[in-house]
């Protein structure tokens, strides 16, 4: 999450479509998708060469399919959508902000929000907005009617400019983001509205997420449970992460013979990456414990085979299969791994996923998905 403006795309997206059914013929293009595929290529086909249009989900795949054949279907687009297009992305923060129900159907704030959007816009009111979204509407459902469905709006060059600035993250006035920020101030949101609070106290060349951790432990100790099992978390993270980076730039270093995963017994780099690995998984697992049995269980089920001490040839097979069963698990079908098994233990490293610089030596989370949205969305809304 990186714009939260696409919470609006959404409350507007409810609107368009509550009326429209999805064709079971073609499961892959129910009508709120649509829409998102309309949005996208209206910020493409008007912006895509502004460098204000950053995080937007799907704008590689959506200027590829345009430039190949102008328009944009379930085949050009997002491989899934339902986790990688706006609508995936957003969709839990959007249900817990009652702006869309589960089903990606119209909640509690949807209508308001709109409303907001619509007075930004110029009109008194979300009712004087309808003839605009009635065209939105009818472009959506002249795209499902397609024998394969697909983006068929008729929109002139000053139409798909129009639903580009309506809908562009970077556009947002006054109505609209107070509304998003009242309702991004509810208390229910527990550290949301502290954090939040803490936006203003740190530069940007000072922010980091320990850095929010830090504070927040101080404004907030009620919290110092949480904290703390995520910064055990990320230690843990940080090990499984460096080590399979060394493992990709060993493979590339390696070229077409392939990297020898027992070589690594000689690798000072891995050695250290991968040092008490099951000491850090057993802290990680404590503290999570504490929190939620739920949680625990979790991270036991997708790293039990790191709880135990391990030299460093078994721990580079293990994170190797790690990956490879991660790869299999992201779709029906599964995704490829990033290496290709030359034998047991040699791996081929794909090229689209060399690494030729060596990896530089690294400290601190390797995930960013707590803070950063927040302080993306602050940057947005103030």
């Amino acid at each position: 999450m990186q714009r939260i403006r696409f919470l609006t795309a959404m409350a507007v997206g409810t609107l368009l479509t509550e009326e429209l059914a999805s064709d079971p013929k073609q499961p892959e293009a129910p009508p709120y998708r649509v829409w998102e595929w309309l949005v996208i290529e209206a910020l493409i086909r008007s912006m895509g060469d502004n460098d204000v249009l950053w995080g937007v989900p799907g704008t590689i795949v959506t200027r590829r399919a345009l430039a190949a054949r102008n328009y944009l279907d379930a085949r050009g687009y997002l491989k899934s959508p339902s986790i990688f297009g706006f609508h995936g992305v957003y969709k839990r923060l959007a249900i817990h902000l009652e702006i869309v129900n589960v089903h990606l159907g119209q909640g509690r704030n949807s209508e308001a929000l709109a409303d907001a959007w619509a007075r930004d816009r110029g009109y008194n009111g979300l009712a004087q907005a309808k003839p605009l979204m009635a065209k939105w509407t009818r472009a959506i459902e002249r795209s499902i009617n397609q024998r394969t469905a697909k983006t068929q709006s008729a929109f002139s060059t000053n139409e798909w400019a129009a639903l580009a600035e309506a809908m562009a993250p970077h556009n947002m006035k006054s109505n609209e983001k107070q509304f998003l920020k009242s309702l991004l101030h509810n208390e229910n949101l527990k550290a949301l509205p502290a954090i939040w609070r803490l936006q203003a106290e740190i530069t940007d060349d000072q922010f980091t997420e320990e850095t929010l951790h830090a504070r927040l432990e101080v404004e907030r100790p009620e919290y110092a449970s949480l904290l703390d099992a995520i910064r055990h978390y990320e230690h843990f993270a940080r090990s499984m992460h460096d080590s399979f980076e060394i493992i990709r730039t060993s493979a590339t270093q390696a070229g077409a013979k392939g990297l020898n995963l027992r070589s690594l017994s000689d690798n000072h780099d891995f050695s250290s990456s991968v040092m008490e690995l099951s000491t850090k998984y057993g802290n990680a697992y404590q503290r999570l414990s504490k929190l939620s049995k739920e949680m625990a269980n979790t991270f036991e089920i997708k790293f039990l085979s790191f709880s135990e001490p391990m030299g460093s040839v078994d721990y580079a097979r293990k994170v190797c299969e790690h990956h490879e069963v991660i790869q299999k698990s992201k779709s029906a079908t599964g995704k490829l791994p990033w290496f290709d098994r030359l034998a047991p233990d040699r791996i081929y490293m794909r090229h689209r996923y060399q690494i030729y610089e060596p990896i530089p030596k690294r400290s601190g989370y390797v995930h960013t998905y707590r803070g950063h949205p927040i302080r993306r969305f602050y940057r947005d809304l103030i």
